[in-house]
């Protein structure tokens, strides 16, 4: 835990502004990320909560690993020094995918009668998730290929990975600070292969 003290000023400053925010009744703040960032246009919600769980070296959450990404990228802009791209990491987590799929298949679930029709419609949702990230991935590796490196920071469980991809070099590295048994990563390494 940092005390205000030793810390460095800047996060001295962000902290006295998040508290005067919340005092206000402010809980969180948005941000337009622009098409070019993730091929795609996206709203980012950063909660205080979040922040706070940072500042306290608690945890680490997709909303701040995506503005970890924008920082990088706005650095790669500015100084040039690698052509490098990132994939939205709130689309590819495996939090959002599990949400995804409750929201679409809660209904089909309910009017099933027998574990292995919920067993089949599970699947299936499943299926048509990884599809979904898999055309995600496939398509920034086409808008992106002029690019050496495609990053793409895989969440589950409180950890998180990094996976390189080397377009030009049909290439995939997985950097795993925690060296997980291969099982989880397993379903990103078989989306970028779909992809290609």
């Amino acid at each position: 835990l940092w005390d205000l003290i030793e810390c460095p000023y800047e996060i001295n400053k962000f902290h006295s502004w998040i508290m005067k925010a919340m005092k206000l009744g402010l809980k969180e703040v948005t941000a337009n990320v622009p098409k070019i960032v993730y091929g795609h246009p996206h709203k980012l919600f950063i909660d205080f909560e979040d922040l706070h769980a940072l500042y306290r070296r608690k945890t680490l959450d997709m909303n701040l690993i995506s503005v970890w990404c924008l920082m990088q990228y706005e650095d790669e802009r500015k100084m040039a020094r690698y052509k490098v791209a990132y994939l939205n990491p709130q689309l590819i987590n495996k939090t959002a995918h599990r949400f995804k799929m409750l929201g679409e298949v809660k209904a089909k679930l309910e009017e099933a009668t027998t574990q292995e029709e919920k067993d089949i419609i599970i699947k299936q949702a499943h299926r048509s998730e990884k599809n979904k990230v898999a055309i995600y991935i496939s398509r920034v590796m086409r808008h992106k290929r002029k690019k050496d490196y495609i990053m793409a920071i895989y969440g589950f469980n409180d950890h998180c990975i990094l996976f390189m991809i080397v377009p030009k070099w049909g290439f995939l590295l997985v950097l795993d600070s925690a060296n997980y048994p291969s099982e989880e990563p397993r379903e990103v390494r078989s989306l970028s292969v779909m992809s290609d």
